[in-house]
């Protein structure tokens, strides 16, 4: 009976059909989403449900929470402010130049621009006894060495530094994040940074070994795991810890 629908000669086409006009009018029914913001996380979801309250909808799992505060609400901190536009766009290096404390970082760099990251990434809560109270750093203090290639053109778009963009973010730093009220801007070392290049003060290595071409790269799996010359750094001292953050109440 179904495969009787297909009879173009007797029927017409499937697609002005009754059933065919049903199935697709169900179809789009069916895919007729309202997007709802939660009232409490901000987040927004696809939902084909009536709101259960006129004040404002309000996600399963922050209905489930009972806590006070709700753990992603704004009263726990946890909604992020746009980022202003003068901590838009900053460069790894620049970042680390206007920062109090410093992460450790483990980067491998592989072919066809890739970036790998071995275990996990965990942020623990760091006793500092000493932050850093004259920004910004010199680069010659920052722990970066960067590895050239002899007789190549070695653009490096992650250490660029541009004076004036530094001194914007630090600027808006000292008036809007309590963490910087104490800081003093070293004028000596902003000075001495270029308007928009490579510090020519970083850390260098030059080597001989030749790049590989991305057309001849072997696929690559990821560092190995199971090294045993592969030791990872743990002589770090407080100033090169991670940022201070807010307390989760």
């Amino acid at each position: 009976m179904y495969l009787n629908g297909f009879d173009m000669l007797r029927n017409g086409a499937s697609h002005d059909q009754s059933w065919a006009k049903w199935n697709m009018q169900q179809f789009h029914k069916s895919m007729q989403f309202v997007i709802c913001q939660c009232m409490v996380s901000k987040e927004a979801w696809p939902i084909n449900a009536k709101q259960k309250s006129a004040a404002g909808y309000m996600c399963s799992r922050c209905s489930r929470d009972k806590c006070v505060p709700k753990k992603f609400s704004d009263a726990n901190a946890m909604i992020p402010t746009p980022v202003p536009i003068e901590l838009q766009g900053l460069t790894q290096t620049e970042e680390m130049l206007i920062a109090r404390a410093l992460p450790i970082m483990r980067i491998y760099i592989k072919p066809g621009r890739q970036r790998g990251y071995s275990g996990h990434c965990i942020n623990l809560p760091q006793n500092l006894n000493e932050l850093a109270l004259v920004l910004p750093r010199c680069p010659k203090h920052l722990s970066i060495i960067v590895v050239r290639v002899k007789d190549r053109d070695n653009t490096f778009k992650d250490v660029n530094v541009r004076r004036q963009k530094v001194h914007n973010a630090l600027l808006w730093l000292l008036q809007n994040n309590s963490h910087y009220k104490d800081v003093t801007i070293n004028q000596h070392a902003l000075d001495c940074l270029p308007i928009n290049g490579v510090p020519t003060d970083i850390m260098t290595i030059e080597s001989d070994n030749n790049v590989v071409l991305d057309e001849v790269a072997s696929p690559d799996f990821g560092p190995s795991v199971s090294d045993e010359n592969d030791q990872v750094y743990n002589k770090s001292s407080e100033m090169s810890s991670f940022m201070p953050t807010n307390e989760q109440q």
